[in-house]
């Protein structure tokens, strides 16, 4: 069976230094001087905005939907071909997860099966950008703010991507 790594880590003495430094500071996560580097250079790459570290993905989505308001019995719309987090996220917020086919070009959430799934209780959608191809924000987004609800970004997959020269997670109520 040939093996197929999802990501392969390039790291250098640089890296290897930095890590050392970290240890030593024993400031190997929370606010140590290298997290807070990071979000600087997160957020300058964005040109602005917020940026938060967290232990994953699955707690950044939970913290955005959280922030959003989101609650017990609320439902959020995902697409079905996604990786465990984003739905577990929603569930650990106590709020239901309705999952919707994706489009077959894109392997990302598919409109016209979001507008089947709304109902009273839709509070938010949520978009993939999925192993780097972004959704169709600008459909989604209008459609989205046509509804009055909030617009979550799972951007894990997809830093860096673009979509009509912007880069993805930008759009989201939350990304």
């Amino acid at each position: 069976m040939k093996k197929i790594s999802i990501a392969n880590p390039i790291l250098d003495k640089k890296d290897i230094n930095y890590a050392y430094k970290a240890l030593k500071s024993k400031w190997i996560s929370s606010r140590g001087e290298f997290v807070s580097k990071f979000e600087e250079k997160f957020q300058n790459f964005f040109n602005g905005g917020y940026s938060l570290s967290v232990s994953n993905g699955t707690s950044a989505l939970e913290l955005a939907i959280k922030s959003l308001g989101i609650k017990k019995g609320d439902e959020i719309i995902a697409p079905n071909f996604t990786f465990a987090a984003s739905v577990n996220a929603i569930i650990n917020c106590n709020a239901k997860p309705v999952l919707v086919d994706v489009e077959k070009d894109t392997w990302t959430i598919d409109l016209r099966e979001i507008k089947k799934k709304i109902t009273k209780k839709t509070k938010a959608i949520m978009m993939v950008h999925t192993f780097g191809q972004p959704c169709r924000i600008d459909e989604i987004k209008k459609f989205v703010r046509k509804k009055n609800l909030f617009l979550i970004e799972d951007c894990a997959e997809s830093l860096g991507a673009k979509y009509k020269g912007r880069l993805v997670g930008l759009d989201g109520d939350c990304s």
